[in-house]
Protein backbone atom coordinates (compact mmCIF):
# COMPACT_ATOMS: atom_id res chain seq x y z
CA UNK A 1 0.00 0.00 0.00
CA UNK A 2 2.86 2.85 0.90
CA UNK A 3 4.91 1.20 -1.77
CA UNK A 4 3.53 3.64 -4.23
CA UNK A 5 2.59 6.39 -2.32
CA UNK A 6 2.82 10.19 -3.24
CA UNK A 7 2.63 13.39 -1.16
CA UNK A 8 -0.80 15.69 -1.71
CA UNK A 9 -1.38 18.95 -0.40
CA UNK A 10 -2.79 17.25 3.13
CA UNK A 11 -0.60 14.65 3.43
CA UNK A 12 3.32 13.94 3.76
CA UNK A 13 5.18 10.92 2.92
CA UNK A 14 9.34 10.43 3.05
CA UNK A 15 10.93 7.17 3.10
CA UNK A 16 14.76 6.39 2.07
CA UNK A 17 15.61 2.60 2.44
CA UNK A 18 19.21 2.69 1.78
CA UNK A 19 22.80 3.44 3.71
CA UNK A 20 25.07 5.91 2.79
CA UNK A 21 28.98 6.39 3.38
CA UNK A 22 30.96 9.43 2.45
CA UNK A 23 34.59 10.50 2.61
CA UNK A 24 37.91 10.41 1.08
CA UNK A 25 39.22 6.32 1.25
CA UNK A 26 35.29 5.20 1.98
CA UNK A 27 35.97 3.10 -1.40
CA UNK A 28 38.63 1.17 0.89
CA UNK A 29 36.36 -0.35 3.35
CA UNK A 30 33.55 -2.01 0.69
CA UNK A 31 36.15 -5.59 0.47
CA UNK A 32 36.26 -5.74 3.93
CA UNK A 33 32.22 -5.37 4.04
CA UNK A 34 31.71 -8.28 1.52
CA UNK A 35 34.53 -10.18 1.97
CA UNK A 36 33.78 -13.93 2.66
CA UNK A 37 30.03 -13.77 2.51
CA UNK A 38 29.28 -14.80 -0.83
CA UNK A 39 29.94 -14.55 -4.87
CA UNK A 40 30.28 -10.96 -6.02
CA UNK A 41 29.41 -9.26 -9.10
CA UNK A 42 31.18 -6.52 -10.37
CA UNK A 43 29.31 -4.19 -12.64
CA UNK A 44 32.05 -1.38 -13.60
CA UNK A 45 32.31 1.98 -16.07
CA UNK A 46 34.68 0.81 -18.89
CA UNK A 47 37.18 4.31 -17.42
CA UNK A 48 37.11 2.17 -14.06
CA UNK A 49 37.31 -1.09 -15.11
CA UNK A 50 40.80 -1.84 -14.39
CA UNK A 51 40.52 -0.12 -10.92
CA UNK A 52 42.65 -1.96 -7.85
CA UNK A 53 39.49 -1.88 -6.20
CA UNK A 54 37.66 -4.51 -8.21
CA UNK A 55 40.48 -6.70 -8.44
CA UNK A 56 40.24 -6.82 -4.16
CA UNK A 57 36.78 -7.42 -4.55
CA UNK A 58 37.72 -10.72 -5.93
CA UNK A 59 34.03 -11.34 -8.26
CA UNK A 60 32.86 -14.05 -9.71
CA UNK A 61 31.80 -11.97 -12.52
CA UNK A 62 32.62 -8.65 -14.03
CA UNK A 63 30.55 -6.72 -16.27
CA UNK A 64 31.66 -3.68 -18.10
CA UNK A 65 29.27 -1.06 -18.97
CA UNK A 66 29.73 1.37 -22.00
CA UNK A 67 26.89 4.50 -22.25
CA UNK A 68 23.01 4.38 -21.41
CA UNK A 69 21.76 0.49 -21.54
CA UNK A 70 18.57 -0.91 -23.85
CA UNK A 71 16.68 -3.22 -22.45
CA UNK A 72 17.92 -5.81 -24.43
CA UNK A 73 21.20 -5.79 -23.35
CA UNK A 74 20.40 -5.35 -19.35
CA UNK A 75 17.67 -8.60 -20.02
CA UNK A 76 20.85 -10.16 -21.73
CA UNK A 77 23.36 -9.27 -18.68
CA UNK A 78 20.74 -10.46 -15.52
CA UNK A 79 20.41 -13.66 -17.43
CA UNK A 80 23.46 -14.66 -17.87
CA UNK A 81 24.05 -13.16 -14.05
CA UNK A 82 25.54 -15.92 -11.51
CA UNK A 83 22.12 -16.90 -9.85
CA UNK A 84 23.89 -17.64 -6.47
CA UNK A 85 25.39 -13.74 -6.23
CA UNK A 86 25.33 -12.66 -2.58
CA UNK A 87 26.62 -8.95 -3.60
CA UNK A 88 26.58 -6.59 -6.58
CA UNK A 89 28.84 -4.20 -6.52
CA UNK A 90 28.43 -0.85 -9.24
CA UNK A 91 31.17 1.46 -9.50
CA UNK A 92 30.37 3.83 -12.21
CA UNK A 93 27.68 6.84 -13.71
CA UNK A 94 24.13 6.61 -13.75
CA UNK A 95 24.13 3.91 -16.59
CA UNK A 96 26.38 1.86 -14.51
CA UNK A 97 24.46 2.17 -11.37
CA UNK A 98 21.10 1.57 -13.38
CA UNK A 99 22.15 -1.67 -15.05
CA UNK A 100 23.23 -3.06 -11.53
CA UNK A 101 20.23 -1.91 -10.31
CA UNK A 102 18.21 -4.29 -13.53
CA UNK A 103 21.01 -7.04 -12.65
CA UNK A 104 19.10 -6.99 -8.87
CA UNK A 105 15.57 -6.73 -9.47
CA UNK A 106 15.86 -9.42 -12.46
CA UNK A 107 17.82 -11.82 -9.40
CA UNK A 108 15.34 -10.70 -7.05
CA UNK A 109 12.00 -10.85 -8.92
CA UNK A 110 12.47 -12.66 -11.78
CA UNK A 111 11.72 -9.71 -14.31
CA UNK A 112 12.92 -6.18 -15.42
CA UNK A 113 9.72 -4.07 -15.26
CA UNK A 114 8.74 -4.16 -11.80
CA UNK A 115 6.78 -1.18 -10.27
CA UNK A 116 6.59 -0.40 -6.92
CA UNK A 117 7.28 -3.76 -5.80
CA UNK A 118 7.66 -4.70 -2.27
CA UNK A 119 11.31 -4.79 -0.73
CA UNK A 120 12.69 -8.17 -0.85
CA UNK A 121 15.07 -8.76 2.59
CA UNK A 122 18.29 -10.68 1.25
CA UNK A 123 20.47 -11.66 -1.81
CA UNK A 124 22.16 -9.86 -3.72
CA UNK A 125 22.64 -6.84 -1.37
CA UNK A 126 23.08 -4.00 -3.73
CA UNK A 127 26.09 -1.39 -3.47
CA UNK A 128 26.75 1.32 -5.20
CA UNK A 129 29.80 3.44 -5.62
CA UNK A 130 29.23 6.37 -7.81
CA UNK A 131 31.80 7.86 -9.84
CA UNK A 132 29.81 10.84 -11.39
CA UNK A 133 28.09 13.65 -9.28
CA UNK A 134 24.55 13.58 -10.99
CA UNK A 135 21.92 11.25 -11.50
CA UNK A 136 21.70 10.46 -7.53
CA UNK A 137 21.09 6.73 -9.01
CA UNK A 138 22.91 5.64 -5.98
CA UNK A 139 19.88 6.82 -3.56
CA UNK A 140 17.24 6.60 -5.90
CA UNK A 141 14.66 4.30 -6.54
CA UNK A 142 14.71 4.55 -10.40
CA UNK A 143 16.11 2.85 -13.33
CA UNK A 144 16.58 3.87 -16.93
CA UNK A 145 16.27 1.48 -19.89
CA UNK A 146 16.29 2.65 -23.23
CA UNK A 147 14.26 1.20 -26.19
CA UNK A 148 16.04 0.88 -29.91
CA UNK A 149 13.02 0.92 -31.76
CA UNK A 150 11.41 4.07 -30.01
CA UNK A 151 13.90 6.00 -28.93
CA UNK A 152 11.90 6.39 -25.79
CA UNK A 153 13.11 5.89 -22.25
CA UNK A 154 11.47 3.27 -19.78
CA UNK A 155 11.72 3.83 -16.35
CA UNK A 156 11.25 1.35 -13.64
CA UNK A 157 10.08 2.43 -10.02
CA UNK A 158 10.30 0.65 -7.15
CA UNK A 159 11.48 1.06 -3.43
CA UNK A 160 13.54 -2.28 -3.78
CA UNK A 161 15.79 -1.22 -6.62
CA UNK A 162 17.56 1.55 -3.74
CA UNK A 163 21.00 0.64 -3.41
CA UNK A 164 21.50 -0.75 0.44
CA UNK A 165 24.62 1.23 0.80
CA UNK A 166 25.88 4.02 -1.41
CA UNK A 167 29.91 4.60 -0.93
CA UNK A 168 30.66 8.47 -1.92
CA UNK A 169 34.58 8.69 -2.57
CA UNK A 170 35.88 11.58 -4.16
CA UNK A 171 38.70 9.51 -5.33
CA UNK A 172 36.82 8.53 -8.62
CA UNK A 173 36.00 12.46 -9.51
CA UNK A 174 39.75 13.97 -8.71
CA UNK A 175 40.27 14.06 -12.10
CA UNK A 176 37.17 14.35 -14.00
CA UNK A 177 36.70 17.20 -16.62
CA UNK A 178 34.90 20.06 -16.21
CA UNK A 179 32.22 19.67 -18.55
CA UNK A 180 31.47 16.29 -16.57
CA UNK A 181 31.41 17.97 -13.07
CA UNK A 182 29.42 20.78 -14.63
CA UNK A 183 26.93 18.78 -16.27
CA UNK A 184 26.48 16.16 -12.96
CA UNK A 185 25.96 18.95 -11.04
CA UNK A 186 23.20 20.85 -13.33
CA UNK A 187 21.37 17.13 -13.20
CA UNK A 188 21.69 17.46 -8.89
CA UNK A 189 20.22 20.75 -8.89
CA UNK A 190 17.12 20.25 -10.99
CA UNK A 191 16.45 17.64 -9.10
CA UNK A 192 16.34 19.45 -6.62
CA UNK A 193 15.27 22.68 -7.89
CA UNK A 194 11.96 21.13 -9.10
CA UNK A 195 10.74 18.70 -6.29
CA UNK A 196 11.75 22.06 -4.41
CA UNK A 197 9.20 24.23 -6.51
CA UNK A 198 6.54 21.83 -7.15
CA UNK A 199 2.76 22.94 -6.81
CA UNK A 200 1.60 19.74 -5.10
CA UNK A 201 4.33 16.70 -3.26
CA UNK A 202 6.42 19.37 -1.99
CA UNK A 203 7.12 18.14 1.66
CA UNK A 204 9.46 19.89 4.49
CA UNK A 205 11.31 16.84 4.77
CA UNK A 206 12.35 17.24 0.82
CA UNK A 207 12.60 21.61 1.84
CA UNK A 208 15.36 20.08 3.55
CA UNK A 209 17.06 18.08 1.14
CA UNK A 210 16.93 20.59 -1.53
CA UNK A 211 17.92 23.46 0.89
CA UNK A 212 20.62 21.85 2.07
CA UNK A 213 22.10 20.50 -1.49
CA UNK A 214 20.87 23.48 -4.08
CA UNK A 215 23.47 25.83 -2.31
CA UNK A 216 26.26 23.35 -2.17
CA UNK A 217 26.29 22.80 -5.70
CA UNK A 218 25.90 26.42 -6.42
CA UNK A 219 29.26 26.69 -4.59
CA UNK A 220 30.75 23.97 -6.12
CA UNK A 221 29.80 25.18 -9.34
CA UNK A 222 31.23 28.92 -9.07
CA UNK A 223 34.80 27.13 -7.26
CA UNK A 224 34.86 25.00 -10.90
CA UNK A 225 34.47 27.92 -13.00
CA UNK A 226 37.23 30.04 -11.00
CA UNK A 227 39.84 26.81 -10.87
CA UNK A 228 39.49 26.16 -6.78
CA UNK A 229 37.68 23.40 -6.73
CA UNK A 230 38.76 20.90 -4.03
CA UNK A 231 38.21 17.29 -3.16
CA UNK A 232 35.85 18.63 0.16
CA UNK A 233 33.92 20.32 -2.87
CA UNK A 234 33.78 17.59 -5.14
CA UNK A 235 32.43 15.19 -2.43
CA UNK A 236 29.73 17.94 -1.28
CA UNK A 237 28.72 17.55 -4.58
CA UNK A 238 28.41 13.94 -4.44
CA UNK A 239 26.09 14.48 -1.27
CA UNK A 240 24.07 16.90 -2.85
CA UNK A 241 23.70 14.47 -5.82
CA UNK A 242 22.94 11.58 -3.54
CA UNK A 243 20.00 14.23 -1.82
CA UNK A 244 18.59 14.43 -5.43
CA UNK A 245 18.17 10.91 -5.74
CA UNK A 246 16.32 10.68 -2.35
CA UNK A 247 14.18 13.42 -3.43
CA UNK A 248 13.00 12.43 -6.80
CA UNK A 249 11.84 9.27 -5.21
CA UNK A 250 9.41 10.98 -2.75
CA UNK A 251 8.53 14.07 -4.77
CA UNK A 252 8.08 14.34 -9.11
CA UNK A 253 9.86 16.59 -10.92
CA UNK A 254 8.47 18.93 -13.26
CA UNK A 255 8.01 21.15 -16.85
CA UNK A 256 11.79 20.93 -17.09
CA UNK A 257 11.98 17.04 -17.04
CA UNK A 258 8.98 16.86 -19.27
CA UNK A 259 10.36 18.57 -21.76
CA UNK A 260 13.79 17.50 -22.03
CA UNK A 261 12.84 13.74 -22.15
CA UNK A 262 11.35 14.54 -24.53
CA UNK A 263 14.00 16.38 -26.46
CA UNK A 264 16.11 13.36 -25.25
CA UNK A 265 14.04 10.57 -27.63
CA UNK A 266 15.27 12.42 -30.80
CA UNK A 267 18.53 14.08 -30.34
CA UNK A 268 21.79 12.43 -28.55
CA UNK A 269 22.51 14.40 -25.53
CA UNK A 270 23.10 13.77 -22.11
CA UNK A 271 20.17 14.16 -19.76
CA UNK A 272 21.70 17.12 -18.41
CA UNK A 273 22.09 18.65 -21.58
CA UNK A 274 18.70 17.94 -22.81
CA UNK A 275 17.18 20.05 -19.46
CA UNK A 276 19.33 22.33 -19.60
CA UNK A 277 17.89 23.75 -23.36
CA UNK A 278 14.53 24.70 -21.63
CA UNK A 279 15.73 25.34 -18.03
CA UNK A 280 15.87 29.24 -18.11
CA UNK A 281 12.14 29.41 -20.08
CA UNK A 282 10.48 27.22 -17.47
CA UNK A 283 11.90 28.63 -14.81
CA UNK A 284 10.46 32.34 -16.18
CA UNK A 285 7.45 30.92 -17.12
CA UNK A 286 6.43 30.54 -13.21
CA UNK A 287 8.76 32.78 -11.56
CA UNK A 288 5.87 34.92 -10.10
CA UNK A 289 4.41 32.26 -8.40
CA UNK A 290 7.63 31.11 -6.65
CA UNK A 291 8.87 34.18 -4.98
CA UNK A 292 8.65 32.44 -1.21
CA UNK A 293 10.90 29.44 -2.42
CA UNK A 294 13.30 31.36 -4.52
CA UNK A 295 13.46 33.71 -0.98
CA UNK A 296 14.29 30.79 1.12
CA UNK A 297 16.77 29.30 -0.96
CA UNK A 298 18.50 33.15 -1.21
CA UNK A 299 18.73 33.21 2.78
CA UNK A 300 20.11 29.72 2.65
CA UNK A 301 22.81 30.18 -0.17
CA UNK A 302 24.12 33.68 1.13
CA UNK A 303 24.87 31.87 4.55
CA UNK A 304 26.97 29.46 2.44
CA UNK A 305 28.65 31.82 -0.14
CA UNK A 306 27.45 35.45 0.44
CA UNK A 307 29.48 35.61 -2.72
CA UNK A 308 26.72 34.58 -4.82
CA UNK A 309 24.99 37.65 -4.43
CA UNK A 310 21.36 37.69 -4.41
CA UNK A 311 19.58 34.81 -5.20
CA UNK A 312 17.01 35.29 -8.53
CA UNK A 313 14.98 33.49 -10.85
CA UNK A 314 17.76 35.78 -13.35
CA UNK A 315 20.56 35.15 -11.73
CA UNK A 316 20.27 31.16 -11.64
CA UNK A 317 19.80 31.48 -15.38
CA UNK A 318 22.32 33.52 -16.17
CA UNK A 319 24.65 31.41 -13.44
CA UNK A 320 24.30 27.92 -15.39
CA UNK A 321 24.60 29.75 -18.91
CA UNK A 322 27.95 31.04 -17.90
CA UNK A 323 29.12 27.75 -16.73
CA UNK A 324 27.76 26.05 -19.83
CA UNK A 325 29.49 28.13 -21.80
CA UNK A 326 32.72 28.42 -20.00
CA UNK A 327 32.86 24.04 -20.08
CA UNK A 328 32.02 24.59 -23.82
CA UNK A 329 28.50 22.90 -23.13
CA UNK A 330 26.50 25.22 -24.58
CA UNK A 331 28.80 24.73 -27.84
CA UNK A 332 28.07 20.83 -27.82
CA UNK A 333 24.57 20.87 -27.44
CA UNK A 334 23.87 23.83 -30.51
CA UNK A 335 25.96 21.29 -32.46
CA UNK A 336 24.25 18.28 -32.14
CA UNK A 337 21.20 20.08 -32.17
CA UNK A 338 21.84 21.95 -35.57
CA UNK A 339 22.96 18.46 -37.04
CA UNK A 340 19.48 16.82 -35.99
CA UNK A 341 16.34 16.73 -37.59
CA UNK A 342 13.93 17.52 -34.92
CA UNK A 343 9.83 17.03 -35.77
CA UNK A 344 7.73 19.20 -34.27
CA UNK A 345 4.73 17.09 -33.89
CA UNK A 346 6.45 14.14 -32.64
CA UNK A 347 8.20 16.13 -29.84
CA UNK A 348 4.52 18.06 -28.88
CA UNK A 349 2.92 14.63 -28.69
CA UNK A 350 5.69 12.83 -26.36
CA UNK A 351 5.08 16.37 -24.06
CA UNK A 352 1.54 15.60 -24.43
CA UNK A 353 1.70 11.82 -23.12
CA UNK A 354 3.25 13.14 -19.98
CA UNK A 355 -0.08 14.30 -17.83
CA UNK A 356 1.89 13.73 -14.62
CA UNK A 357 4.78 15.66 -14.31
CA UNK A 358 2.67 18.61 -15.84
CA UNK A 359 0.68 18.54 -13.04
CA UNK A 360 3.21 19.40 -10.22
CA UNK A 361 4.54 22.57 -12.67
CA UNK A 362 4.05 25.82 -10.06
CA UNK A 363 1.40 27.22 -12.12
CA UNK A 364 -0.63 25.27 -14.99
CA UNK A 365 0.39 25.62 -18.21
CA UNK A 366 -1.49 25.73 -21.36
CA UNK A 367 -0.38 24.27 -24.70
CA UNK A 368 0.08 27.30 -26.28
CA UNK A 369 2.59 28.59 -23.26
CA UNK A 370 4.61 24.63 -23.53
CA UNK A 371 4.92 25.20 -27.36
CA UNK A 372 6.34 28.60 -27.15
CA UNK A 373 8.31 27.44 -23.95
CA UNK A 374 9.78 24.47 -26.69
CA UNK A 375 9.82 27.19 -29.76
CA UNK A 376 12.00 29.71 -28.14
CA UNK A 377 14.19 27.43 -26.09
CA UNK A 378 15.34 25.52 -29.18
CA UNK A 379 15.71 28.59 -31.18
CA UNK A 380 18.39 29.74 -28.92
CA UNK A 381 20.23 27.08 -29.79
CA UNK A 382 19.45 26.68 -33.90
CA UNK A 383 17.81 29.16 -36.07
CA UNK A 384 17.18 26.23 -38.64
CA UNK A 385 14.74 24.39 -36.85
CA UNK A 386 12.73 21.87 -39.41
CA UNK A 387 9.17 23.83 -40.42
CA UNK A 388 6.59 21.46 -38.64
CA UNK A 389 8.11 22.60 -35.21
CA UNK A 390 7.80 26.09 -35.87
CA UNK A 391 3.85 25.51 -37.37
CA UNK A 392 3.03 23.22 -34.45
CA UNK A 393 4.49 25.96 -32.18
CA UNK A 394 2.40 28.43 -33.52
CA UNK A 395 -1.05 26.72 -33.07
Amino acid sequence: MLENAFNTPTEKNFFSPGRIMSGAGTRNKIPELVRGNGPIIVVADTLFAADPLIDDLHPVRRITVSGEPDEATLLSAAVEAPKDAAWIVAIGGGSTIDTAKAICAYLRHGKLRIRDESSVVGAPHLIAVPTTAGSGSETSRFFIMADKDSGQKISIRSWSCVPELAVLDPYFLANAPASTLALGAFDTFVHLWETFVCRHERSPFNDALCLNGMPQVLKGVHRLQNNSLTLEDILALQQSASLGGMAISNVRTGMVHTLGESLAAQVDLAHPASLFVFFSHVLRSYASEIQDRVTQLDIVTQSVMPEFGPVTIETLCGFWSDIFDHVGVTDDIQNTIAATSISGADLLDTIARDTVLAKENPVELKDKDIQWITETSLKRFTANLQSDLSVATSL
